[in-house]
């Protein structure tokens, strides 16, 4: 998909919270000395009767204010949705660095045995180069970018295209110079075991996130959350060398989404199963759509093969 990239992506510091006021409710030392001496337990709680009372009133009032505090923050949307939704990366490759206009697309990373892979469309894939950025936000909510080279074994073409879908991996190595990415990127990816190994069946529920138009790129990373169904079982569909197994899904979404995962979540939007990767669209001449996803599986296994 063309991009137009003028505005640029580079860290964001978040501002820090507003000062709160402190108010001390203790007595003074000068109080406290002049009744110090020769004075008994009993007369002290005498004489500073209304002090005390005060420091009283204060700790019942801290107390509800806490317990109300907890109760907002349990019905507060979980902080699990922001995280979950935002470990999906765009790729951008600008068409020379004189240009302000390239291509992108969104990735996911997967873990598995310790070992990190970038998993995007094939079709994606081939449109990277060494200068292509990946672009992500970290666990702070900063916006980062590291360049794709810097990720992958030096003059190295990382991606392992599949034979038969469109789908492609690279698997990311710590080198000089990148463990802090290497790091951060370690945070976002999902374990392999969320990889589905069968067809999740039709009408689940499912959330494609990624950058449809760009959208979510800048000026803070923010991928988008499609809600959808899957809507077939696995099928063959056609491609250009014969067929490929999809699952097709509704809604039909826009261009810059292809290497975005789609995703089943619990209530608390936990991540429950990776189902698929979104490729494109099948349509006609009417002007009816529906996604197409390459199978979890099929992803898993060729993170499989890559690992041996």
């Amino acid at each position: 998909m063309v991009i137009d990239s003028s505005s640029s992506v580079g860290r964001r510091q978040l501002n820090p919270p507003s000062s709160q006021r402190v108010i001390n409710w203790s007595l003074t030392q000068g109080q406290v000395n002049q009744h110090a001496r020769g004075c008994r337990n009993k007369e002290i709680m005498s004489h500073y009767k209304l002090p005390i009372s005060y420091l009283l009133f204060v700790f019942i009032f801290s107390n509800a204010m806490s317990a109300a505090s907890e109760n907002s923050e349990a019905n507060e949307p979980t902080t699990q949705l922001h995280a979950l939704w935002d470990r999906v990366v765009c790729i951008q490759t600008l068409e020379s660095p004189q240009t302000k206009t390239g291509r992108l697309c969104s990735a996911f990373l997967v873990t598995k045995a310790n070992r990190l892979f970038l998993v995007t469309a094939g079709h994606a894939a081939s449109e990277t180069k060494g200068a292509s950025r990946v672009l992500y936000l970290d666990t702070q909510s900063e916006s980062q970018w590291v360049t794709l080279s810097s990720l992958v074994p030096h003059s190295t073409n990382p991606w392992q295209r599949d034979q038969v879908s469109d789908l492609a991996i690279a698997e990311l190595i710590e080198r000089k110079g990148n463990k802090i990415y290497m790091d951060h990127l370690r945070q976002l990816a999902f374990d392999a075991e969320r990889l589905a190994s069968s067809s999740p069946g039709r009408l689940t529920p499912i959330t494609c996130i990624g950058f449809p138009l760009g959208v979510g790129m800048v000026p803070k990373v923010s991928p988008l959350a499609i809600p959808g169904h899957i809507v077939s079982d696995e099928l063959p569909a056609k491609n250009d060398w014969g067929t490929e197994p999809i699952l097709f899904a509704s809604p039909a979404l826009a261009q810059g989404t292809s290497g975005g995962p789609a995703i089943t979540v619990d209530v608390n939007a936990n991540c429950t199963g990776i189902v698929g990767m979104y490729i494109g669209v099948l349509s006609d001449q009417t002007g009816g759509k529906l996604s197409k996803l390459v199978p979890a599986k099929i992803i898993k296994d060729a993170i499989g093969k890559a690992l041996n």
